[in-house]
């Protein structure tokens, strides 16, 4: 069975993925945005929560997996929040804007240790193991860097 989904966002990539979603069957139960957009509210089913409450979202019982793609400044509270409660989390870059925040979303996502957390490497940055690695990447010579 496929995990309920949950979206945080009313943006493009919001629309797409809904569209994405539903070509591979997955069911959106919630979407919260902080826009009234009719587009958005077309694309799900009429019986599925659309909210301005992240908390709705993330306390709905039938989504398993949130998806934050909206506003930068609210990935860190929403994936903090999500994980902390059992949530599985997939947020889309900048995860978080500094040190602070990213250790609060690991020690969140510890209480449930099975948890499939992508937060990505926006907020790794910070992270001591991390800047170490890239000062040491010098030593193996010069770094080319391909997309």
């Amino acid at each position: 069975m496929l995990p309920g989904i949950g979206i945080f966002g009313s943006d493009p990539i919001s629309k797409v993925l809904i569209e994405i979603l539903r070509h591979f069957e997955f069911d959106v139960h919630a979407i919260w945005t902080n826009t009234s957009d009719s587009e958005t509210k077309s694309l799900i089913k009429s019986s599925n929560l659309i909210t301005n409450s992240i908390d709705n979202v993330l306390l709905n019982k039938n989504v398993q997996l949130v998806f934050v793609c909206c506003q930068p400044n609210f990935h860190s509270q929403i994936c903090t929040k999500a994980l902390g409660i059992g949530k599985n989390v997939i947020c889309l870059n900048p995860t978080c804007s500094d040190l602070i925040d990213i250790e609060q979303m690991i020690i969140s996502a510890r209480y449930y240790p099975c948890l499939f957390s992508s937060i990505c490497y926006g907020g790794l940055r910070y992270l001591k193991e991390y800047s170490t690695l890239k000062s040491k990447l010098s030593l193996v010579g010069e770094i080319k860097v391909c997309n």
